[in-house]
């Protein structure tokens, strides 16, 4: 017992080791009505890229802008109190909270970023738009929609997801790539899904990065590559 009493002040002298639990990832939230409203608006902002084939590099990127300039300053004014326009209804949940809408600007910076590197390539914004607002758009439909199996890398993501993002992103890539360029829709299959399947394994890592910049960002780097490869190229 004189041992025990021996021992008491050395473990009180033990400094208490605090038990810190890692917090898992947590899982994605199934579909809303807010969520399919804000993703069929970003799937719209690609209607453009069927337009691009009339447009000249300069008209462009003065249009990219002005889509800016319109969602930055003249699209908050205009629904200021008027409940009709529900404006705030295609903004994230964090972004109602900051009174900003960082998603379409970040995604109206990236089109005006590419339509200015690309300038003398159309087909190449098109393409990469087209990734951007079909591939990304529906990828989030699917993944929240359909659920399914995760993927093994990042647990918020399903398979179901990136296989919409490849499917819709690669058809509309390549479609937009024929149309731009006056070529053929068959020719243009490979380059416009390998071009959609890169940006999917982009899109589906755990990275603190918005996907509207994740996307064109890999598209940008990723397509010239891609078009460099004659078995991939297009007439």
């Amino acid at each position: 017992m004189s041992q025990v009493h021996e021992l008491i002040p050395i473990v009180d002298a033990i400094p208490a080791v605090e038990v810190v639990a890692i917090p898992a990832q947590r899982p994605q939230r199934r579909l809303t009505s807010e969520m399919i409203a804000r993703k069929i608006f970003h799937i719209n902002g690609g209607t453009p890229t069927w337009f691009i084939r009339f447009l000249r590099p300069t008209t462009l990127i003065a249009f990219t802008l002005f889509l800016l300039i319109l969602n930055k300053y003249i699209m908050p004014r205009l629904a200021d109190g008027r409940r009709f326009w529900h404006w705030e209804r295609f903004w994230r949940e964090s972004e109602r909270k900051k009174g900003t809408p960082s998603g379409i600007l970040v995604y109206c910076v990236s089109v005006l970023v590419l339509s200015i590197i690309f300038f003398q390539h159309k087909w190449m914004i098109a393409a990469i738009w087209g990734v951007l607002a079909y591939g990304d758009g529906m990828a989030e439909l699917a993944g929240r929609g359909l659920r399914g199996p995760t993927l093994p890398w990042n647990r918020n993501k399903h398979w179901t997801g990136s296989s919409a993002f490849v499917l819709f992103g690669g058809l509309t890539a390549s479609a937009l790539m024929a149309w731009t360029t006056h070529g053929a829709f068959t020719a243009a299959l490979p380059l416009g899904f390998a071009l959609a399947t890169i940006c999917a394994i982009a899109e589906s890592l755990p990275i603190p990065m918005d996907d509207n910049i994740t996307v064109p960002l890999t598209g940008a780097i990723a397509l010239p590559l891609l078009a460099m490869i004659p078995a991939l190229g297009i007439t």
